[in-house]
């Protein structure tokens, strides 16, 4: 849940200032002015320019990877030769393996371009100890800008920094273990406060070959039932940061100014096809 509620922030944020700008005179990607934020890529890496999407009269192109002061960002160039109105969006986000939800969305009208930038949030970054950027993923979701309509959604795009082969991501699994096959790891990694409440931090890890959602259900705290926020999308062989995020509200209606325990089962399905993977047995965390 904590990828939504930071990329709402930061879309609020984003929204403040230029999103999307006009495409250049040219047809030169080049054009494209870099950010003047003061916020330095984690570790100065670059791109190379190279073509994403080429179909059905829409080109996207990654044209760098620059700074701002929100975080890195892989600055894109939008061609819409078409006859409608369309919003590019990002979709199944990941940066060195794990899933973050960057904020971009660009509306291209017909026969316009327009550049923009894919921005992943530093202090998400660091959160998952991505101190150099070696490679990102995301597929391009595309909708009629007035009707809503899906034109495209893209197969997942790969794009190498030039960091890929010299840099090696570390990922840090230590913790309570709550859940474990062969396919899906489950980790608690302690309590942090949030503005919203109290959370309980997660590390998920997908061995699988198919991306697979989580929710939290039958959820008690100190035994008093409260649902959390909890909604968790993993892309196979990716990793997830998330929270079971508790509301101060509802821990204060049962008299909660601690969590010492929780209990609770995971609904794991198809990231597709909605299909139950499976519900696990009740899990019970004891909060130090």
């Amino acid at each position: 849940m904590r990828k939504y509620l930071s990329s709402l922030l930061l879309l609020i944020l984003a929204l403040s200032l230029v999103a999307c700008g006009p495409g250049p005179a040219s047809k030169d990607p080049d054009n494209d002015q870099p950010g003047d934020g003061s916020t330095d890529t984690p570790e100065e890496v670059s791109v190379e320019e190279q073509t994403l999407i080429d179909q059905d009269g829409i080109v996207i192109k990654a044209t760098r990877l620059d700074s701002s002061w929100l975080g890195p960002e892989l600055k894109v160039y939008i061609e819409n030769n078409t006859d409608k109105a369309f919003t590019v969006q990002t979709r199944n986000s990941s940066v060195n393996g794990f899933m973050l939800e960057p904020v971009f969305s660009c509306d291209v009208m017909p026969g316009k371009k327009a550049t923009g930038a894919i921005t992943f949030a530093a202090d998400d970054l660091e959160a998952c100890g991505i101190d150099t950027i070696t490679d990102l993923e995301f597929s391009f979701y595309i909708f009629n800008a007035d009707s809503w309509n899906v034109i495209l959604e893209s197969d997942i795009i790969h794009v190498k920094t030039s960091a890929a082969n010299s840099h090696k991501q570390v990922y840090n699994s230590a913790g309570v273990i709550l859940f474990d096959t062969e396919d899906i790891t489950i980790v608690y990694q302690g309590m942090s406060e949030d503005p919203l409440g109290l959370a309980a931090n997660l590390y998920i890890e997908n061995n699988s070959n198919e991306g697979i959602t989580l929710e939290a259900m039958n959820t008690s705290v100190n035994g008093f039932m409260i649902e959390p926020a909890f909604i968790c999308d993993v892309m196979p062989g990716k990793r997830a940061l998330d929270t079971l995020l508790f509301y101060l509200d509802e821990l204060d209606a049962c008299g909660i100014e601690k969590i010492t325990e929780i209990e609770l089962n995971f609904h794991i399905i198809n990231l597709e096809t909605w299909d139950t993977i499976i519900d696990t047995e009740k899990i019970k965390i004891e909060v130090d």
